[in-house]
């Protein structure tokens, strides 16, 4: 883990993919060893022609998500699983856990999608 903040179940932070810097958030892990295997998430508010409705997240639920113009939802079809070590560098700012609310709603969201 990094000096600034450890990774676990409900934390959210920003990462750099293929599709841009978007909010991911951590599901699941293993264990809580630095070298363990983490589920992690993501949001996306594009308005593409396929939007997975499954999970919602309303402006305010998150203090990433402020858009009005846009569904941000969670594009479970690219859950990464990985190990903490390897995105502990890519993360470009760490924003703590999410409520266990949104937590819940997500986890279930991840077994409900079927993606």
């Amino acid at each position: 883990m990094t000096n600034q903040y450890g990774l676990e179940v409900g934390d959210s932070f920003e990462l750099t993919n293929g599709y841009g810097i978007h909010l991911h958030i951590i599901v699941a892990a293993e264990s809580d060893a630095d070298n363990s295997q983490i589920i992690i998430v993501y949001v996306s508010s594009s308005n593409t022609k396929y939007k997975d409705l499954t999970t919602i997240i309303q402006p305010g639920e998150h203090p990433y998500i402020t858009r009005v113009d846009a569904e941000s939802w969670v594009r479970y079809q690219n859950t990464r699983i990985c190990s903490r070590s390897d995105i502990a560098s890519e993360i470009s700012f760490y924003y703590g856990k999410v409520s266990p609310d949104l937590l819940t709603r997500i986890q279930r969201g991840l077994l409900a999608s079927g993606n």
